[in-house]
């Protein structure tokens, strides 16, 4: 044991939040923090959101203008954006808040869509029939 005032004197349960990629967790007494996220992993999922809600929004448009001029093929593209979202893992979609609106919207549309093509087809086939 070392006298009070000499060397270094390490505090139990202190933790420093300084973390680089790839390296592992802070821990305390041998339990990983939960919920603790970097700063700068805070920052880029903020982006990842920002850039898949400007994806999803443009592939949304570029589908509404596919339905207007070549026909039912919107859709797919509607599809797609909600595909792109719900196809990721359940931790990350949460933090994805903005692409969610987005995949949202667009399978909302894409079912609605489809729903009125079915539609009208059963009513051309009735009226022809």
């Amino acid at each position: 044991p070392q006298e009070k005032g000499q060397g270094t004197h390490v505090q139990p349960h202190v933790v420093h939040m300084a973390q680089v990629l790839g390296q592992p967790q802070p821990v305390i007494v041998g339990q990983p923090l939960s919920g603790y996220q970097p700063v700068y992993i805070q920052q880029n999922m903020a982006g990842q959101d920002m850039k898949g809600a400007q994806i999803g929004w443009l592939l949304y448009l570029v589908g509404w203008f596919l339905c207007c001029c070549c026909g039912p093929i919107g859709p797919v593209f509607w599809f797609a954006v909600a595909c792109m979202h719900f196809c990721k893992p359940a931790e990350q979609r949460a933090q994805l808040q903005q692409e969610k609106t987005v995949a949202m919207v667009s399978c909302f549309t894409g079912i609605i869509c489809t729903g009125v093509v079915v539609i009208v087809i059963v009513l051309f086939i009735g009226l022809v029939a």
